[in-house]
């Protein structure tokens, strides 16, 4: 896997790619960036990419009980491995068991949010009667700020507006 990234103003506006395709033998090198306006037809834009290794991916899995229940958790966990298996050395993943869904809100940043409402301490979007704690922003935030994860699973239904509002955010 390759990263490519060119900077295309003086204001520092960049464009970044990912790609499986560049062979290592390519790191460090140029290549002419083409634009492709069907399967058969390319327009070149001018613009060269370097090409440079890419970090590996740090993935978070959020579980709302133990990896090892036999159940919705577990497959997820089964599918977290497999992952690991299949890109060896290209990704990392970590996990947190019993992320809480119902109960007191437990977010302190999340009235500072687009799209919160403060007077139902909830996202605009949720439904009415779901009071949720918000463990899955918190979460959400600290790997993303502190851990340096790029992707992250929520694996539960009432997991969805947290998730879906912190990748807005981010």
């Amino acid at each position: 896997v390759a990263e490519c990234s060119m900077e295309l103003d003086s204001t520092g506006l960049m464009l970044q790619a990912r790609s499986p395709r560049f062979p290592t033998s390519m790191v460090n090198s140029s290549v002419k960036g083409l634009l492709a306006l069907n399967a058969h037809d390319f327009v070149d834009t001018g613009f060269l990419f370097t090409v440079s290794p890419a970090g590996k991916l740090k993935i978070g899995f959020l579980y709302h009980s133990s990896r090892w229940d036999f159940g919705w958790t577990f497959q997820h966990n089964v599918a977290r491995l497999y992952l690991e298996s299949k890109f060896f050395g290209r990704i990392e993943t970590i996990y947190r068991n019993y992320v809480s869904d119902w109960g007191s809100n437990m977010c302190d940043f999340c009235a500072e949010e687009p799209g919160w409402n403060v007077t139902k301490a909830g996202w605009e979007d949720e439904p009415e009667n779901f009071v949720g704690t918000h463990e899955t922003a918190v979460i959400a935030r600290r790997w993303i700020e502190e851990e340096g994860v790029g992707m992250i699973f929520a694996t539960s239904f009432y997991y969805q507006w947290d998730a879906y509002h912190m990748a807005k955010r981010y």
